[in-house]
């Protein structure tokens, strides 16, 4: 079976990396090579640290994206046409400058 995000082609992708020490969310445009890491405190369902930038950036992310497959640590992509996606996309572009 051919997962859906293979027939996505433009957007903003992003990753879940989890680790002991610190969880990493990797995002970068579909198609280019680059990319963008923000690094912060494991635990975020957990133990939620508002503080901590890397929980912020999740929390903005709202449902714009397949939240379960992005925590389980499977690619995702935000929606454009989901009503938090400007949240989302705007953050993810002031990370990403």
């Amino acid at each position: 079976m051919i997962k859906f995000s293979t027939y996505i082609s433009e957007g903003v992708m992003l990753k879940l990396i989890r680790g002991k020490t610190q969880d990493v969310l990797k995002m970068w445009n579909k198609g280019d090579s680059k990319w963008v890491e923000l690094r912060g405190k494991p635990g975020f369902e957990n133990k939620y640290d508002p503080k901590d930038p890397l929980h912020k950036a999740i929390t903005a992310l709202g449902k714009s994206a397949n939240i379960s497959d992005f925590v389980n640590g499977n690619t995702v992509s935000v929606n454009p046409k989901h009503p938090d996606s400007k949240k989302a996309l705007s953050t993810i572009k002031r990370l990403m400058r």
